[in-house]
């Protein structure tokens, strides 16, 4: 969260390497440009290498196997900079992506390097039936299911696949304690 992705050759520490703004597609941050923030990163099917790139206006980089690196900007989305953490789910290749205020599905049809065939969809507030607070962890059950941890309770996002349905939606499971209807948490 400071200098970069750092990259460590256990066979060879001469082989070390940080990537930054020089050496990659990452970027310093808006308004702190002695820094490239790292704040996650998770690996694809495919071998590529998602990096969370916080507080930049291309948040989302990606380093294919052969080295080659690519970012994308949330601005369609929601124009979010703030991104927390990343998954990829293994069974479609969407990247789901935590933001400080909303959860954003990503599907990088097509090559990498060509945005324009990319399809995003945040999810954001009771409108999308996640609690309107910010959103503070995200991850994905064996089932497919991500699941939002928000300020304000518990949400789950189940889609069968395609998070792009204007159908899907997220919902807050309900629960009974002692006879009172409530949220899960």
């Amino acid at each position: 969260y400071f200098e970069g992705l750092v990259c460590l050759d256990m066979a060879d520490e001469a082989q070390d390497v940080i990537y930054d703004e020089l050496n990659s597609s990452l970027r310093t941050t808006i308004g702190d440009p002695l820094r490239t923030r790292i704040s996650g990163s998770t690996v694809d099917n495919d071998g590529n290498l998602w990096v969370n790139n916080f507080g930049t206006d291309r948040p989302i980089n990606v380093r294919t196997p052969d080295g080659e690196w690519t970012s994308f900007s949330l601005a369609s989305c929601n124009g979010s900079n703030s991104v927390r953490s990343l998954l990829v789910d293994p069974n479609t290749g969407i990247v789901w992506i935590q933001t400080s205020n909303d959860i954003i599905a990503y599907d990088p049809k097509g090559t990498l390097n060509d945005p324009s065939d990319d399809e995003c969809r945040s999810f954001r507030g009771e409108d999308d039936g996640l609690p309107p607070a910010d959103v503070s962890s995200m991850l994905q059950d064996k089932d497919g299911v991500i699941w939002v941890g928000t300020t304000n309770g518990i949400a789950l996002i189940s889609c069968t696949g395609n998070p792009f349905d204007t159908n899907c939606n997220g919902f807050r499971p309900p629960i009974e304690v002692d006879g009172i209807p409530g949220f899960f948490f």
